[in-house]
Order: structure tokens, then sequence, then C-alpha cells
């Protein structure tokens, strides 16, 4: 027995059954999470700065080239769950505090709801193996 909800257990377990646990650990952590990774800035569009107009504009270019690119089979039309796995591994992929800060300010992002997706990843990785779903030494799936 996993101590989570059902959802999220399930989607852990079909992820280590499938080999996609990488993924699945995202899309878990994200339906656990209170808050969007996501800031929208409500409105018209008429009402937001250039700055924001900049930041929305490359989340959408983050979102459309940064989970398969154009040509993926899964096409171009990608939801919330595939736009956060983009968005979590490219702000993973910063080297530092401040570097993750600006990338969330350039993106439209919020970078504190990264940080507790990070963490709730690392929990489940460590549930999934006391549980005996993957190895104890698989933490190097979570570290993409």
């Amino acid at each position: 027995r996993l101590p989570m909800d059902a959802k999220v257990g399930k989607i852990l377990i079909i992820g280590c059954i499938l080999g996609c646990l990488d993924g699945a650990l995202t899309v878990a952590a994200a339906l656990s999470c209170t808050k969007s990774c996501f800031f929208s800035f409500g409105g018209p569009a008429s009402n937001r700065s250039p700055d924001q107009d900049a930041a929305l504009q490359a989340r959408a270019s983050l979102v459309e080239n940064g989970f398969g690119g154009r040509d993926w089979m899964g096409g171009t039309v990608k939801g919330d769950l595939i736009a956060t796995i983009a968005v979590y591994r490219a702000w993973k992929k910063q080297k530092s505090e401040k570097k993750c800060w600006e990338f969330c300010k350039s993106h439209a992002l919020d970078h504190l709801t990264l940080k507790e997706m990070d963490q709730l990843r690392n929990q489940f990785l460590d549930l999934l193996a006391d549980a005996g779903f993957i190895a104890s030494n698989s933490s190097n799936v979570g570290s993409q």
C-alpha cells in the first residue's frame, strides 16, 4: 500500500510498469500540488505588459519544443500535464537557485510550486522504493 491518493498511486505504479517513471513522477507531483506551476495573467491581452507577453510566448515555445518537439508522435496539441513535464525538465536543468528564479520569471512559471513538485517527486521515489516497486538506488530516475 502506498500512502497517497489512489489516482496518484496508480500513475506511479503504471509509470514503473511501462518504464516511464520520470514523467509519471512529474504528473503525480503536479496533481498533488495545490497550485499550478503556470502563472496566468487574467483579463484581456491588452492589459498585459510586454514582459508578461514575452514570458507567455517563451513558455508556449518551451511547451511546443520541450517535450518531443514539433514532430512528436503525440502531435502538436499538448495538454497541461505534458506541458508540466516539459517545463519541469527545463526548470530542473537550471544550474543554480538564481537561474531557476530567472527561468521562472522569463517563462511565467511559479518557482515555489516547481520546488514543491521536486520535493514530492523525491518523496514518491522513496515511497516506491520502500514498497519494493523500484530498487532503492533508483534515485537517478528523478534527476532528469
